[in-house]
């Protein structure tokens, strides 16, 4: 294809280390568009996925992935009307920098001594940034008297790498008003408000709060105040001081691992490698949440990405994507022990993209299960599109891509969707695995692998003619679910049983891309991240018998190649979880070995008839991890 004519087409493109936003003007309200890019080195142009057309705006936007950093890029954009071609044009644009220039580096204790570490007004450049660099171990400690243990205002060009951070009123760290500001393998706890009044399930600060009905609600481990291009990677957020409330007593209010809140400037964030991780005893509200779900600001609101997160337990949703949402993807996640799995609900600008993610076993604090992806918006709120491809998602609940619902429309729950190649397993047979009540004539439902456990055929319900290339009576067969090996076995009836997507499923073995967010014979860590390491089983379950007796369960790591050959290793868990013994506790690793693990109950620290879910994560120096689950039937 050669692509040469460029008549000025308005182009803008919003690039992270791996995707692109495009954003294309039209004054025709009939144009198509087709979008192609490349590599400024490379020869060949490739498409990219079909964007959404925006008839408000007058403007087609759509993302590009599999991008490498640090690269040069051309996007190309071609206008049609009924096949003719009406205007064209190209822009180039980069990627983020993974290993920016550092001009200067601070230890913390350089700048700090205690409570809370401001940072204000400092301000690196493009070419020099400013790296603070903390021990891994009791470096800031923020108590009480100020809402962040580490505030970061005003600053640019600021990474901040390997410090623990403890307490903080509110937040672990505030990143206010900031730009190009990198949080990058910190540990994160003990923040938050504490409670001194609980009402009707509520926790508040101060009696003159619950008076004012003012619960402890938005407290984040990490807080993205209306500041762009932020990167949160490789991070462990875990153990604040309350935990968030059950729908028992209405919408759960309490701690985050992550709150955002942007403005009409902000957004551009890429959160991604974080481990999010509640516990029995200690849930999030939301693991992740954002401010302003009905404005097109809300949350992320633009051109982000989220991904190779592990997100557990908390009593409402494992992310809330709300709000903007143009260009927001959200992939290659794992998340698990919620009510709900992904909110989408509502879409206000799009479209974003929800990609090769495992969403699975819901479940809040008494085990109540929502869905897997809920959306919603109705004629007021819904907008934009949401695009799902190549999910797994394997839960009981009431439903699995559905509409749940908000604002006060009589059709509040109407969304719009694509799903392709996605697999849907409903553990129930009430589990409606696809649900568009409102017969949305736009949506299209296709190529995905869709099953109820107790029935014959998938319990749906669409408009006709959707799913004409799905299967809904055929169940796919994993290689262990059980222990959340959710790769394909070699007959399972999703494997070639996809279509070809531009840009995000090209790849793949056979004569079609596979369904699920495992190609056959692929890795089976999940989430996916930059590592060489896969375990044997990435869900434990063990009996015990309350003072006497525990299994013993043992967890193979297969260790490929490390960067420098060997890393050192820790056992992290959160401080709610003094029930789970793994062995050993820390060590070192080498490529092309094993690591065999040793998970026990404390049978001192469990109580008869209850039961017990928790994360380890092996955790490598470089704040990398591999994330087990623990569940724990105590007689």
């Amino acid at each position: 294809m050669s692509l040469l004519k460029n008549t000025g087409l308005p182009i803008t493109v919003v690039s992270t280390f791996e995707s692109a936003g495009v954003t294309v003007l039209t004054d025709n309200v009939n144009a198509n568009c087709e979008i192609y890019f490349k590599k400024v080195t490379d020869t060949q142009w490739q498409e990219a996925y079909p964007p959404m057309f925006d008839d408000t705006n007058m403007e087609f936007r759509g993302s590009i992935i599999n991008l490498e950093s640090d690269s040069e890029y051309q996007v190309y954009a071609i206008l049609t009307d009924n096949g003719t071609v009406i205007d064209e044009g190209g822009a180039s644009f980069s990627t983020w920098q993974s290993n920016p220039t550092i001009a200067q580096t601070y230890n913390v204790t350089d700048l700090y001594t205690s409570g809370q570490f401001l940072i204000s007004d400092l301000q690196g450049t493009p070419d020099g940034w400013i790296k603070i660099v903390g021990t891994g171990t009791n470096d800031v400690d923020g108590a009480y008297a100020t809402d962040g243990a580490i505030h970061l205002l005003n600053s640019a060009f600021i990474i901040l790498e390997n410090v623990q951070i403890i307490g903080g009123r509110r937040y672990g760290i505030h990143i206010d008003d900031s730009y190009e500001i990198r949080v990058i393998n910190c540990d994160i706890s003990g923040y938050a408000r504490t409670p001194a009044v609980v009402q009707n399930g509520i926790s508040y600060e101060s009696q003159a709060d619950a008076n004012a009905d003012l619960a402890i609600n938005m407290d984040g481990g990490i807080y993205l105040d209306e500041s762009q291009k932020v990167l949160v990677e490789r991070c462990y957020v875990h153990d604040p001081r309350l935990s968030a409330n059950t729908w028992q007593y209405g919408h759960p209010k309490g701690p985050q691992g992550i709150v955002v809140k942007n403005n009409s400037r902000t957004g551009n964030a890429v959160v991604r490698y974080n481990d999010i991780i509640g516990s029995d005893h200690i849930r999030w509200n939301d693991g992740i949440e954002g401010y302003d779900n009905n404005s097109v600001n809300g949350s992320f609101a633009r051109d982000s990405d989220i991904h190779g997160n592990m997100i557990c337990y908390g009593n409402d949703d494992a992310i809330e994507l709300d709000g903007g949402q143009e260009n927001v993807r959200f992939f290659e996640n794992k998340t698990q022990g919620f009510l709900c799995g992904v909110s989408t609900a509502p879409n206000r600008k799009g479209p974003c993209y929800i990609f090769g993610n495992l969403i699975g076993r819901l479940g809040e604090e008494r085990g109540n299960k929502g869905a897997m992806v809920k959306q919603g918006g109705g004629d007021t709120y819904t907008r934009g599109f949401s695009y799902f491809f190549n999910n797994t998602m394997y839960s009981s609940g009431y439903g699995g891509i559905c509409g749940v619902g908000f604002g006060d429309d009589t059709n509040r729950a109407m969304f719009f969707a694509v799903t392709r190649n996605n697999i849907v397993y409903g553990l129930g047979s009430n589990t409606e695995v696809i649900e568009d009540e409102h017969d949305v004539a736009v949506n299209s439902f296709d190529f995905d692998n869709l099953w109820n456990v107790g029935l014959t055929q998938a319990n749906v319900e669409y408009a006709p003619g959707n799913e004409a290339n799905g299967i809904l009576n055929d169940e796919p067969s994993f290689d262990d679910a059980s222990s959340d090996l959710f790769t394909l076995t070699s007959f399972s009836s999703a494997i070639d049983m996809g279509t070809i997507l531009p840009n995000f499923a090209v790849d793949f073995e056979g004569s079609a891309p596979d369904q699920g967010a495992f190609e056959f014979g692929s890795n089976t860590l999940m989430p996916i991240r930059p590592v060489d390491i896969t375990a044997d089983t990435y869900r434990v379950t063990l009996n015990a018998v309350a003072g006497s007796y525990t299994d013993t369960v043992y967890v193979t790591l297969d260790i490929g190649n490390l960067d420098g050959g060997s890393t050192s290793y820790k056992i992290a868990k959160n401080a709610t979880t003094s029930w789970l013994n793994v062995s050993s506790a820390s060590g070192t690793i080498t490529s092309n070995s094993t690591l065999i693990l040793t998970v026990t109950v404390d049978v001192n620290q469990v109580v008869t008839g209850e039961d017990y879910q928790g994360v380890f994560l092996v955790r490598l120096a470089n704040g990398l991890s591999i994330p087990i689950t623990v569940e724990a039937d105590v007689n």
